[in-house]
């Protein structure tokens, strides 16, 4: 499932470099409480309008043109933070994580901790809400920053770095 909203579309063309987008994608895991009701983590990352709360949710100009093609709200585009994720990635962003999951915003090693994909967290990597698209991206924890993360597993430094 999908969203087709004119504002919506033509951000998502736009934010991602690619004018053959026709849709947004609406998250496809979880229980009806997540799934055809948020939009999809593996696009979307940390975006507030995905199904689970992440440590650095932003609302971005998606949320934003998603209440304004609803026109029940009224909108300042100037209240939009940044996404990083997928930001003029192609169309390619737009396939199955499964088909681009060696990019640096997914995690290789499934139950490690590792610097999320924006290096602002350190964080557990994890599918949740990502089983059928079968990839894997760093959760943050609440807790850890990743500028003093141990860039060496083989380090005698704690990840002690509590905000």
């Amino acid at each position: 499932m999908a969203l087709k909203t004119p504002n919506l579309v033509n951000f998502a063309r736009s934010f991602f470099d690619c004018q053959g987008i026709t849709y947004v994608p609406l998250e496809n895991d979880g229980d009806e409480g997540s799934a055809y009701s948020h939009l999809e983590r593996a696009v979307f990352f940390n975006e507030i309008m995905t199904a689970s709360t992440v440590k650095d949710q932003i609302f971005s100009g998606f949320s934003l043109n998603l209440l304004k093609d609803s026109g029940w709200y009224g909108v300042n585009d100037q209240l939009v933070d940044s996404l990083s994720a997928g930001r003029n990635m192609g169309c390619d962003w737009y396939k199955a994580c499964k088909d681009i999951k060696n990019h640096s915003y997914f995690c290789p090693f499934p139950g490690e901790s590792s610097c999320n994909f924006d290096y602002t967290a350190v964080g557990f990597c994890n599918n949740e809400f990502l089983e059928k698209d079968e990839c894997f991206i760093t959760y943050p924890y609440n807790n850890m920053n990743c500028a003093v993360y141990p860039k060496n597993k083989e380090s005698e430094m704690e990840i002690s770095a509590f905000v």
